[in-house]
């Protein structure tokens, strides 16, 4: 899995140094536009996955396609222990049976914390690796996103 892999208290210890002046006025390649790497649902829409083999032309030349890939395959690893399991599936056809949704909407929200928390470490860890990108995830639709990182602008 490559540097990512060792997520947790290591990396969110590590103190954000803010961009020397120096390597601003560098020549630095520089990322115009956003790029929104592709995803695609898992277990019946409950659950998705982010799309590692397919290298989003937008990012060449600023990020190697092997660290794009390791990236990619951590946030699917990490993904992958907050899955809905098929307790989850039985409370959502249970639901439609009249009974209530309050357990499944309970393990959902549960999950959906822990997903995030899970991923956080590993976007930190890749944004302190490569000044002139910058990574988050969308709060709305969830799909990944590469941007110029806005301290260089």
């Amino acid at each position: 899995m490559g540097r990512y892999e060792e997520f947790g208290e290591a990396v969110l210890a590590q103190p954000v140094a803010p961009v020397p002046p120096a390597y601003q006025a560098q020549n630095v390649v520089r990322l115009k536009q956003k790029v929104i790497v592709k995803k695609y649902l898992i277990n019946g829409g409950l659950d998705m996955k982010f799309e590692h083999e397919e290298f989003p032309a937008g990012l060449a030349g600023i990020v190697p396609h092997r660290e794009f890939k390791e990236l990619i395959e951590a946030l699917n690893d990490a993904l992958s222990r907050h899955r809905s399991k098929k307790v989850d599936q039985a409370l959502l056809v249970a639901s439609m049976a009249l009974l209530p949704m309050i357990p499944f909407v309970m393990r959902r929200k549960k999950r959906s914390k822990a997903r995030k928390a899970a991923m956080k470490p590993i976007i930190e860890a890749f944004n302190n690796n490569h000044v002139n990108v910058m990574v988050r995830i969308d709060r709305n639709s969830g799909f990944l996103i590469f941007e110029g990182n806005p301290d260089l602008l």
